[in-house]
């Protein structure tokens, strides 16, 4: 897992997954 996502997203087990399906090519750095 990104370590960007990390500091982006508090609540990770949330937004993990909503980042995955809106910012695939984002999440997938």
């Amino acid at each position: 897992m990104p370590l960007l996502v990390l500091a982006i997203c508090n609540n990770c087990i949330y937004h993990t997954t909503t980042y995955q399906v809106r910012y695939p090519q984002f999440y997938r750095i």
